[in-house]
């Protein structure tokens, strides 16, 4: 075989090495690519999630310190509210005081729409248990002074995040009585009501919003 034959024969060869290493090196190159994205995309979903998270509990809490800001004010704008979680509210800050809005309230922080609303629940304590709270009605007493509320938040896609938190009346008035013209009729005292249980000696009429006990 002559030297230019010869020479011809070892480019072939090497051609045919260079493209199988080009195809190697392809292949492996893909390989660590699809390795690097199966590492990767878990987390950057992971941040994405911790990030809408965060915004969320940050508005649910934020919500919970108002509604007990509004309890706080006038323990009426909290107790005179529907109960149940068929009943939902949320507080609108923009109004002063505050005050309720029955719906869900949707606020929008980097382009995700969180909705946020809260429910209030009566409270029932055990007598024969040094008051302490219970779930059931049934056996005990209605603690007119206490409400559990519930703050719900969430964004598309996502699970019902919950906080709860119970507030108390912590200041004595509750509201004003301006007259008792019902008389003695009622055992019940609320603002819906202008009665008293019944009671002897008792003079409601002479001043309005004022009982004075005859001796």
């Amino acid at each position: 075989m002559t030297k230019e034959l010869k020479g011809k024969s070892l480019l072939k060869k090497r051609g045919g090495q260079s493209l199988v290493e080009i195809l190697v090196a392809a292949t492996v190159s893909a390989v660590l690519v699809a390795a690097a994205v199966s590492l990767i995309a878990p987390v950057v979903r992971s941040n994405s999630y911790t990030s809408r998270l965060q915004v969320g509990s940050a508005l649910g809490t934020e919500l919970l310190e108002n509604v007990r800001v509004f309890a706080s004010n006038d323990w009426s704008n909290i107790s005179s509210l529907a109960t149940s979680s068929v009943n939902i509210f949320h507080i609108d800050t923009q109004t002063n005081p505050f005050t309720t809005t029955t719906e869900a309230e949707t606020i929008s922080r980097n382009d995700i729409d969180y909705t946020r609303y809260f429910y209030v629940d009566e409270v029932y304590r055990d007598e024969e248990d040094n008051g302490s709270i219970v779930e059931t009605p049934s056996g005990n007493f209605l603690d007119p002074s206490t409400r559990r509320v519930t703050v719900i938040y969430r964004w598309p896609n996502s699970a019902t995040n919950t906080l709860t938190q119970y507030v108390v009346r912590s200041k004595n008035k509750s509201y004003f009585q301006t007259n008792w013209s019902d008389g003695a009729t009622t055992t019940v005292v609320s603002t819906s009501y202008s009665g008293f249980t019944t009671s002897s000696n008792a003079d409601f009429e002479s001043t309005a919003g004022s009982i004075l006990i005859d001796l």
